[in-house]
């Protein structure tokens, strides 16, 4: 009974928080990006998600990033990312749950 309790809670207060990021995204007021991507970290980092970036010249991994753009660098091996343009999370216990978005090299 208390397991179920406290999930219930647990779950209540992270759609609250999701209502009211989604309140303030929805708002017209100036400067709201900043302060909705800082409560969704925040509740990210509450859940357990570890954020990860690719770190520029590491070689392309399907596994746990996602081409979202590709560009040409003659300086850069091929396929090696250039950028990472959205961060990817983990769970705690390592298993990918969101690929990083990332700008990769095409030589060709």
């Amino acid at each position: 009974q208390l397991a179920g309790d406290l999930a219930f809670r647990n779950q209540r207060d992270q759609i609250a928080e999701l209502a009211a990021i989604r309140s303030v995204a929805s708002s017209p007021a100036k400067g709201k990006a900043a302060t909705v991507v800082d409560r969704l970290d925040l509740l990210l980092h509450d859940l357990g998600a570890v954020h990860f970036e690719a770190q520029r010249l590491e070689y392309f991994d399907p596994l746990i990033h996602q081409v979202i753009a590709e560009r040409h660098d003659a300086d850069a091996p091929d396929h090696v990312i250039l950028e990472t343009v959205t961060p990817g999370y983990r769970t705690g216990r390592g298993r990918v749950v969101a690929k990083a978005g990332v700008v990769i090299n095409r030589r060709v």
